[in-house]
């Protein structure tokens, strides 16, 4: 496994991996404690049920359900050691979760049409939020030059398991690339490659002598990284690349971080596609980008008036 070494020496620190910014805490231990080693397929039936746009109540209420923790007739008297856990409805099985919802023939409502229904009301609401918040409130992010005299450099990694291809493109105020880099890297995890990304866009800007820069990556939690000035607020796997990204980020005269919606980060973004099945480095400017980052460049060009 590569380490990213700092360029200067620091402190060594303990940090406990299982939190993103190294912090211990109790809760943190507990919740290590009670997960599994591995992904379930209940964790991923539960995972979809949390990220549903449904009010927290019916939520809380299908996770009762499919946990078994109603107060049924059979689990208060497995809980208080006595009662009839007969059905009241029908007393012919055990009143249980799955007996009441999908079993009991003298339930005065069927559970299914009712979840049916349900599941209707649910997809008509998602659809008139989706339409509404495409048509009223929908915001154009797109691509912005810098300021006369500053390049801009966008950023970007595409990942696949262990390795990584990262991206700069660097344009100036008129919009115009000036010359596009990809490369191979190593990387166990998107945030390093996308960190990994942010601190060889400064190295290049270094070796062509820049003086004013603009950074500009989708990656939030690199971005507000490099803009920290503690380390308990950094994430522990990219701590060693902030360090060596704020130290070659004073040498410029001028050097900013900018977090953007990935859809004003398209060009880098496609790069980095293009060049993941590559396995040289690769350069071009303008006269000979890839069709599909060609493509990206134009759309933005196109969206703040450039002439090219």
């Amino acid at each position: 496994m590569k380490i990213s070494i700092p360029m200067r020496q620091g402190d060594d620190r303990l940090v406990w991996i299982a939190d993103p910014k190294g912090a211990f805490s109790m809760k943190s231990a507990l919740k290590t404690s009670l997960e599994p080693l591995g992904p379930t397929v209940i964790d991923k039936v539960w995972n979809k049920l949390w990220s549903c746009k449904l009010h927290e109540r019916i939520r809380i209420f299908l996770w009762r359900i499919g946990n078994e923790v109603l107060p049924t007739n059979a689990a208060l008297c497995v809980r208080i050691g006595k009662g009839n856990p007969l059905c009241s409805l029908c007393n012919m099985e055990e009143e249980t979760t799955t007996h009441i919802f999908f079993k009991c023939q003298n339930h005065p409502i069927n559970p299914l049409a009712s979840l049916r229904n349900l599941e209707l009301k649910i997809i008509e609401h998602n659809q008139v939020y989706e339409t509404s918040g495409d048509t009223c409130n929908k915001e154009v992010h797109r691509w912005s030059p810098p300021h006369e005299g500053s390049i801009k450099l966008n950023v970007d990694a595409a990942w696949n398991a262990q390795e990584a291809s990262v991206a700069v493109v660097a344009q100036n105020y008129c919009g115009i690339v000036l010359q596009t880099w990809a490369k191979k890297v190593f990387a166990n995890d998107p945030t390093i490659a996308k960190a990994n990304a942010i601190l060889w866009a400064l190295q290049l800007a270094k070796d062509l002598k820049f003086q004013k820069i603009m950074v500009e990556s989708d990656a939030k939690c690199c971005i507000e990284a490099m803009k920290s000035t503690s380390l308990e607020h950094r994430p522990w796997k990219i701590q060693s690349i902030c360090s060596n990204v704020i130290n070659l980020a004073s040498t410029f005269c001028l050097c900013n971080f900018s977090w953007v919606r990935c859809e004003a980060n398209s060009v880098a973004h496609e790069l980095a596609k293009f060049s993941m099945p590559l396995s040289l480095p690769f350069s071009c400017n303008s006269d000979s980008l890839p069709p599909s980052v060609k493509e990206a460049w134009l759309s933005d060009s196109l969206a703040f008036g450039s002439t090219l």
